[in-house]
């Protein structure tokens, strides 16, 4: 189907201080807060200087915050194409942000707008306008990852192999050592957590305590059942630090408990490290992992939506962005409360796991719990992208 014809760029209104851009299949499109205007990939290029100094350019992290590659010719733009945009962005008083790709279908249903090149700018900047503390990301002209995050994406995939084989036995595999520290922590774990932390992580199912004594097992009634409780939440945050999946042999696998150490500290990673590096809790996750998927399409939406439903509010099969005002207030609340639950784990682990190795920064070169990285040094590790 043929597109209508639109504005050309000589009739961008300048005087707005809005602009969000889309690249489509066939076209490129521009909106100034009035009306949508066809523009090409070279037009686009000039706008740091057709604008005016304070004017704000908003466009999707996929089209301008990454360079076209070999390997990927999706994006318009070469890396020196980019960083000249932003260096002029930068001399003109222009403030390029990028937006999240993942929440431009939350852009649609919000402008209750079909996802297509032509509205999808209107949809952004929709969104943006309602929701001025929206994440937005700041343009990188170093296209690299950080020694940080290079370490990071090594543990997610070193992660992602321990979680792809821990969930053949549904995390409760006697031989796994991390399943064993599970069994062995799980009380202090309960104890420990907040009453939210408790919920989120299923200490409060009422099948998670066994409801009468069995002998033989040195079972007493009101012990903790491990197999009715979030396990693998409690997995996945134990091994984000815990373990390295060992080959034995005859095909054989077992998770060890070997330590992930960070490099540029020698300790334990923390929670910002892990929350940012290995988890990915942002809007710019991409191939997020095994790990987010665990805590978040397994977890945070079942959660979620029952505690919200608590308080009068339906949102099951709601995007996002087809939430009302309350709905939504209600939804970011035991977001929060979720994501809060889930660095509370992280640091009860990573306490209990200091306290029971003393020794654990010590001699760290001879010591045999440390995990064997894939590589002599990290600055070797080549992750692909996100």
């Amino acid at each position: 189907m043929k597109k209508n014809k639109l504005p050309t760029i000589e009739s961008l209104n300048t005087e707005n201080k809005v602009f969000t851009l889309d690249f489509g299949k066939k076209r490129t499109t521009l909106y100034d807060g009035e009306k949508v205007i066809g523009s090409t990939v070279e037009q686009i290029l000039t706008l740091p200087k057709l604008l005016n100094p304070g004017s704000k350019i908003i466009v999707e992290d996929a089209h301008m915050g990454v360079p076209r590659t070999e390997k990927s010719l999706a994006q318009p733009y070469t890396k020196t194409e980019l960083r000249k945009f932003y260096s002029d962005c930068e001399e003109n008083g222009i403030e390029l942000r990028f937006f999240p790709q993942q929440s431009s279908p939350r852009a649609a249903a919000y402008s209750n707008l079909k996802k297509d090149d032509d509205q999808d700018p209107i949809s952004i900047y929709n969104l943006c306008r309602d929701y001025p503390n929206i994440s937005l990301k700041k343009p990188d002209p170093s296209f690299s990852y950080s020694l940080k995050a290079k370490e990071g994406l090594f543990r997610k995939h070193q992660l992602n192999k321990i979680l792809n084989f821990a969930r053949r036995t549904d995390y409760l595999n006697p031989n796994d050592k991390n399943t064993q520290w599970i069994n062995e922590n799980a009380n202090y774990v309960y104890n420990e957590l907040s009453d939210v932390g408790r919920c989120v992580f299923g200490f409060l199912n009422e099948k998670a305590r066994f409801k009468r004594p069995n002998k033989n097992r040195n079972i007493k009634k009101g012990d903790l059942n491990v197999k009715h409780i979030k396990v693998n939440f409690i997995y996945t945050t134990l091994a984000s630090m815990r373990g390295t999946l060992v080959h034995e042999g005859n095909e054989r696998f077992s998770v060890d408990d070997s330590f992930f150490l960070r490099e540029g500290t020698g300790r334990l990673p923390n929670w910002a490290f892990t929350q940012r590096y290995i988890f990915h809790m942002s809007p710019y996750h991409l191939k997020g992992g095994v790990a987010r998927s665990n805590f978040y399409h397994h977890g945070a939406k079942k959660w979620i939506k029952e505690r919200v439903l608590e308080e009068g509010y339906d949102i099951d099969k709601k995007k996002r962005g087809e939430m009302s005002k309350q709905e939504e207030k209600v939804f970011l609340k035991y977001r929060r409360l979720y994501s809060n639950a889930i660095k509370e784990l992280y640091n009860i682990i990573k306490k209990q796991l200091e306290n029971q190795h003393a020794n654990i920064y010590n001699n760290q070169k001879e010591n045999k719990l440390i995990a064997q990285p894939l590589c002599d040094s990290i600055n070797e590790y080549q992750p692909s992208l996100i």
